[in-house]
This record gives C-alpha cells, structure tokens and sequence, in this order.
C-alpha cells in the first residue's frame, strides 16, 4: 500500500509490501536457505501478506493492460466498419509496431529489475541513478528507431505480407504516424518501468487509462469523420493512438519530476552518462530483446503464412488473436508483480520471499486464466460478433475460440514465472526456451499444419498451441531447478550494492 514516510528529511511516497518490516538476510542466512531450498516464510510472515503485496502492485497492472488492449480491441472494431481490408491493413501494421513496442519493454527490464533491488535495499539514491541512465540511452535509440522506421515504412510492410495494393497502402500509412511518435513511446515505457520496480503501478494505470478515453474519442473523431473532422480511416486510426499516447508521455514527465515519488527524475544537476550502470541494464534487456524479436518474427511468420490464406481467413485470426491479447493481461499483470517482489526481495536478501511471490503469482494467475477459458468457451461466438458481420469469418472465429480457451492456462503460467525469472536477472534461459519453442517448434508446427496438412488457420492455431504448452513446461521446470538462485550466492561474495546477473 502506499504511504508517505520520511526520507532525509523528505516526505517520500512510497508502495510499502511485507519485505519493508523484514530485516536484511545475513551471509550465512541466505546460504543456509540455499542449502535447505526452504520453503518456510520467515515469522510473522503469511500468504494472506504474501497475497496483499502480489495485488497492490498486480491489479493497476492488469487494469492499465486490459483498457490499453481494449483500446486496440475498439480501434479494431472502428476500422472493422469500413470492410475486411482495413482489419487486415491495421493487423499487418500492428506487427512491426508491436516489435518497436517491445523492443522498449524489454530493454526496459533491465531498469525494473535494478530500480526494484535498489528500492528493496532502501537505497533511493541508486534507484534514480538507474532511471536517469534508462532515460538517456532509450530517449536517444527512441530517436534512431523512429527514423529508421519512417524510412523503411512501405518494405515493412510488404514484408508483413501485404495481400493488395489497398491494404499495402493503408498499412504503411499506420505504421509511418507510429513511427513519426516512437520518442513518445520510449520516454513513456522507460518512466513506466521505473516505477514499477517501485511497485508504482497504481501511477501507470492513471495515465494510461486517461491515453485510452483519449484515444477512443480520437477514433471516433478521424476514422470515419464526425462533428467536422476529416474521414482519415485507417490513417485516422493510427493518429488517434499516437495522440493518447502524447497524453500518456505528458502526464507520466510530470509523474517523473515530483520529487515525492520514490523514483524521480533528477534534472537540476544536469545529467552525466553512467556506462557501467547502462551495461547493468543492457546486461539484462538484451537478452529480454532478443526474446521479445524471437516472439516477434515467429508472429510476423504466422501472420504472413495465414495472410496467404486469404482475407477473410486472416481477419478471422485477426479477431481471435486480438481478443487473446486481453486474455493476456492476466498473465502479463501477475508477471509485472513477480518481476517487481523478486528484484525487491534480491535487494532484502530474503531467497525465500522471493520464491513465495513467485509460486503464490502462479497459482492465482491460473486461476484466473480457468475462468477465462470457460468463458471463451461459451461467449466466444458472440465476441467475434463485435468486429464483423460476415458470415465465413464468423465460422473460423468460432472454431479457433475452442483453441484460444485452451491456451489459457499455459499463457498464464509462462508469462507470470518468466516475469519472476526476469526480476532475478534470468533472462538469458528465458530467451534460449523462447526461441527453441517460439521459433522453432512453432514454425515447423504451423507450416506443417498450413502447408502440408492443409488445415488452414484453425490448424495454424492448434500449432501455436503446441508451442505454448512446450514453453510453459520449460519455464516451470527453469524455475523449480533452482539456477536463478545464482544471484543470491553471488550476494555471499558481493554484499554491497545490487546483484549481478543470473545468467
């Protein structure tokens, strides 16, 4: 919960958890439970604390992530009017911003996990040195990306897999505006990640919530033309998001220069490159990129594998894969939580913490992720119903909701454990199951189904989830062998200051 305390002579607001009232391990301590692999909370410690603090920091997560999936959920539905062209235009462009996003995301893992230790061993001046370094080296890449983006706009999407002219122009239109915005994204992601190693989602949730009502009100505004505006379609679609978003990057630099937040930007003393604490960073972003460009490729091969199929068949996957994507908040939001409670449980040196938050995050996101499969079982038909009228894509949609129930649970607990084994600096093993499963398992998988099986995009999708049953094993068994424990016996060896990477 959050409370405002004292902090050299400071009023600092700051999101208290269990691990605050716990004193720091000692050497001997933090082998000994090594040794046992204990599973014994310390005393005075229960689940219904443990569960507490998992929630303060999970439920504005999954909030922010479920209205910022439903806002391109309605950007969908909006386009889905003028015809399924324009669905498959907006889901082609969606693919390499996807990849932009994501490469953000992950190099700012980096910075989660190192603010989150430095805030777990109340080091406050560590945790704003590690923001402004994640500022700087992503304001500039930010910059790099846009204009490399702008510029190979059109061969983008063309590689997508362009399946017409039209879609090939309105798909270019979207993602060149998303491009020409990258900087607002950058500098958004990097605050964001900064305050959820502080367990400050509830900031995140605000501003991105007020970025979706803007957002949605924008759609309306320029995709088909209202109270005066000109009819842009697709175009107005892709300008509307970068408009929420401009909203999103204003209220998050005002969050980040209060110096009541825990973590605020530093700016009065000018600002002075730290190479070793960017190589933290990168030291476990890159890896978490490489992982995020593995899903990314195997995605754009999917997609381009079933745009060959037809239209209609794609806009029918477009659908389902876009009503997944709000399933997938619920892993995603307990995954934050995990990444958050295990660097701050790595800066207690308290192991066994560490692992309660992780197994307690498990259970509770498959329990969540059992009900969405029930209702996608039984209200998918009607949900397909949202985006489009016609008949045939309406058939596929109702095939592949049998598949998007069933992969529920797998998305659930691959995504909250590899989010803990991210927080620990694990990102390394993450990224080899990923590509091994993402990449391998799931092409041969989806182009066996495709092209020698001829089951067309339900067998596509019976193949993903091939893939993501395999990666969800993996991850559990990466988790439960033990080797990202590493970070705390180097802690033996290296008390002050935060631990080094896993591996």
């Amino acid at each position: 919960m959050a409370e405002t305390v004292s902090y050299r002579d400071e009023k600092v607001k700051k999101i208290t958890t269990t691990l605050d009232s716990l004193p720091f391990c000692t050497d001997d301590e933090i082998a000994q439970q090594l040794k046992n692999n204990t599973r014994r909370l310390p005393d005075g410690v229960t689940r219904r604390m443990i569960l507490r603090d998992i929630f303060v920091i999970a439920w504005p997560a999954i909030i922010e992530l479920a209205l910022l999936t439903l806002a391109s959920m309605v950007d969908l539905m909006m386009v889905g009017n003028l015809g399924p062209w324009a669905i498959t235009a907006v889901g082609l462009a969606s693919q390499p911003r996807m990849i932009f996003i994501s490469i953000f995301q992950s190099l700012n893992v980096g910075a989660t996990a190192y603010i989150a230790r430095a805030r777990g061993a109340e080091d406050r001046k560590l945790a704003n040195s590690y923001l402004q370094q994640a500022m700087l080296f992503n304001f500039f890449f930010s910059i790099v990306l846009g204009v490399a983006g702008y510029v190979f706009s059109e061969q983008m999407i063309r590689a997508m897999g362009a399946p017409d002219a039209q879609t090939l122009y309105a798909g270019t239109q979207y993602i060149r505006v998303q491009c020409a915005g990258m900087l607002l994204y950058g500098v958004t992601m990097t605050i964001s990640a900064s305050l959820r190693g502080v367990g400050n989602t509830q900031t995140t949730m605000v501003y991105n919530v007020v970025a979706n009502v803007v957002n949605i009100f924008a759609n309306y505004l320029l995709i088909e033309g209202h109270l005066g505006f000109p009819r842009l379609e697709v175009l107005g679609a892709s300008v509307a998001t970068l408009i929420g978003q401009a909203a999103a990057t204003v209220m998050a630099i005002i969050v980040i220069f209060r110096k009541r937040n825990y973590v605020f930007l530093e700016y009065r003393k000018g600002f002075r490159v730290r190479f070793d604490m960017i190589r933290d960073i990168l030291v476990i972003g890159i890896p978490a990129m490489i992982e995020q460009l593995c899903l990314r490729f195997s995605a754009i091969m999917f997609n381009r594998w079933i745009a060959q199929l037809g239209t209609l068949e794609f806009a029918a996957h477009q659908v389902c894969m876009n009503i997944q994507m709000m399933s997938m908040t619920n892993g995603v939001g307990f995954a934050h939580s995990g990444t958050t409670l295990m660097g701050q449980s790595i800066g207690r040196r308290r192991p066994e913490m560490s692992q309660a938050y992780t197994r307690s995050c498990a259970a509770i996101s498959l329990v969540v992720s059992v009900m969405l499969a029930i209702l996608f079982f039984t209200c998918g038909g009607a949900m397909s119903r949202w985006y489009t009228d016609d008949p045939v894509v309406l058939e596929r949609c109702a095939e592949l909701f049998v598949v998007v129930a069933v992969i529920q649970p797998f998305l659930a607990l691959q995504f909250t454990v590899a989010g803990s084994l991210r927080g620990a600096g694990d990102t390394k093993a993450v990224t080899i199951i990923t590509f091994s499963t993402c990449v391998i398992l799931r092409l041969i998988l989806v182009y066996l189904a495709i092209n020698v099986l001829h089951w067309g995009v339900v067998g596509a999708w019976w193949g993903m989830l091939g893939d993501q049953v395999t990666r969800a094993v993996l991850i559990w068994l990466r988790f439960t062998n033990g080797r990202w424990k590493k970070v705390f016996s180097r802690m033996i060896h290296r008390p002050d200051g935060p631990a080094p990477d896993a591996g």
